[in-house]
């Protein structure tokens, strides 16, 4: 963080995982530290829970610190496997989430539909709040199918802004 004190020509961010606040319940806080240490956003694991991700926002949104956008990271799932991977990973998937996506007839397609419905809910929720929200896209599977559903769920979210 000295680096980002004496280097305004770079912008630096943050990682934030809305699941650690609901166990931990200081994600806020240490968002706002690394705000005061020069963050400028901040990107968040991938997100499949708005509860998580709501309640994380009303905790940061009465922070009294500047408000740096928050980008929530949403990821393509098209298998049980990758699924399972996903919650190893630690990302916070409902029961009720979980067995959608498994009954669904086309994973993949459900699954994104999922992702662009949430991030429309967190962008919304964001603005209510006075907070910029922002979109990654990532893979977690090495299959080209869920890398390419990526791709299409990028362009998908870039639309609905």
């Amino acid at each position: 963080y000295e680096i980002a004190k004496s280097r305004t020509d770079i912008v630096y961010g943050g990682i934030c995982i809305p699941e650690r606040h609901i166990t931990k319940g200081d994600e806020h806080l240490r968002v706002a530290q690394k705000i005061q240490q020069g963050c400028k956003f901040f990107i968040t694991q991938a997100v499949y829970d708005d509860k998580n991700a709501k309640k994380f926002l009303d905790y940061y949104a009465k922070l009294d610190a500047p408000k740096v956008p928050i980008i929530f990271t949403f990821t393509p799932c098209g298998s049980a496997r990758s699924l399972e991977f996903m919650k190893w990973l630690g990302i916070e998937i409902s029961p009720k989430t979980e067995q959608e996506l498994l009954g669904a007839q086309d994973m993949l397609a459900h699954s994104m539909k999922h992702s662009a419905k949430l991030f429309g809910e967190l962008y919304e929720y964001g603005k209510r709040l006075g907070i910029s929200i922002g979109a990654n896209v990532e893979s977690v599977a090495k299959n080209k199918t869920d890398i390419a559903a990526a791709v299409t769920l990028f362009s998908s979210l870039k639309t609905m802004i």
